[in-house]
């Protein structure tokens, strides 16, 4: 008995260790601020000829108030309105090549950051389900706004944003269509992989400890999946993915779960060839993003990660950001047709 109650007090141990591991690997990662990255020129409204910008802000879960644009061109009428949801490593203003792209359509473009990203409110990120609650508060202001509660609405979400909008929740919200650019399916897992990328170690043994700290923080939430969630949906939904994706490959995708996801006849899927994680981009675009944070990477190890200002503003310089953001345009128009498509349903729905 005696052994017994040892083992078990040493298991407690253990796991209570690996618990506190986890948490403190999540509050690396989420409990700071995202200010985007400094080398980096995020393109606003006026880069881009006849894109309107008017700013909007809005209260999330606890108060904290996120900011952002209603975008558009000038047009008599508008199709709809879509809500982009960023990834992490910056604000919406990291997608203004496919904001503009998609009002140049005939879309508004609700474009917002989320908790704890530059423009927004928030002391810290707090993790991967806070984007769900910001998402829902962004969809209860655009619905009770005059102005915008009686357009078609569409969800589009790269990365971070694409798991969240899979899952929000689980689609029976009266959404006319969500699009999800490169999506993770498990929060645990590819917090793994990330670590894995940053410090060569595969520790998979912390995964339902992760799981278990943000059950703690945000409850049901934690256990919202994709592969779970979109057999539920009950609007189209389009999922691309790069089957060069560095960040998420596609064993993390719900790309993984095909057979599962085609029980769903609203879902379609689409891998995309030599693609990467920004799968919106072209390969050129991608390859010379590769390029010159590669190059940099270089440069600092030459000078011991203490790289002088005046070398790294040169450096960057010299970056074509144009470039880097390049769309690719078989892509954004099967976004676009995949959208189109959708707006006889809206119409359908809304009457």
């Amino acid at each position: 008995m005696i052994l017994i109650l040892s083992v078990l007090f040493v298991l407690c141990i253990l796991c209570g260790a690996l618990f506190l591991t986890a948490h403190l690997i999540l509050r690396r990662f989420f409990g700071v601020r995202c200010e985007g990255n400094p080398n980096v020129t995020y393109f606003q409204a006026e880069d881009f000829p006849g894109l309107q910008a008017k700013s909007v802000s809005f209260p999330s879960n606890r108060g904290q108030l996120l900011r952002g644009f209603i975008y558009s061109m000038d047009f008599p009428s508008y199709k709809g309105l879509i809500i982009f949801v960023h990834g992490m490593g910056g604000g919406h203003t990291a997608y203004m090549t496919e904001i503009h792209a998609l009002a140049q359509e005939g879309y508004l473009v609700l474009g917002y950051d989320n908790t704890g990203t530059m423009l927004s409110d928030g002391a810290e990120l707090g993790g991967f389900p806070q984007a769900f609650l910001d998402l829902r508060h962004a969809i209860s202001f655009l619905r009770n706004s005059p102005l915008y509660r009686s357009y078609p609405l569409f969800l589009v979400g790269h990365s971070w944003g694409a798991y969240t909008v899979c899952n929000f929740p689980h689609l029976h919200e009266n959404i006319q269509g969500v699009i999800a650019l490169s999506a993770f399916d498990n929060m645990s897992s590819l917090l793994v992989r990330l670590i894995q990328n940053q410090t060569g170690k595969r520790l998979s043994f912390l995964k339902p400890f992760f799981l278990l700290s943000i059950f703690i923080d945000y409850r049901g939430l934690a256990l919202y999946r994709p592969s779970y969630s979109l057999q539920e949906a009950d609007c189209p939904v389009l999922i691309l993915h790069g089957d060069h994706d560095p960040t998420v490959p596609l064993e993390e995708s719900p790309l993984a779960h095909q057979e599962v996801l085609h029980q769903n006849s609203y879902i379609q899927t689409q891998i995309c060839p030599d693609k990467g994680h920004n799968v919106y981009a072209s390969v050129r675009a991608e390859q010379y993003m590769a390029q010159v944070f590669g190059s940099y990477e270089k440069l600092e190890k030459e000078y011991d990660q203490q790289l002088p200002p005046e070398i790294r503003l040169e450096y960057f310089e010299k970056v074509d950001f144009r470039r880097m953001t390049e769309e690719d345009p078989d892509v954004m128009s099967l976004i676009s047709n995949f959208l189109n498509q959708c707006l006889p349903e809206a119409e359908e729905k809304i009457r």
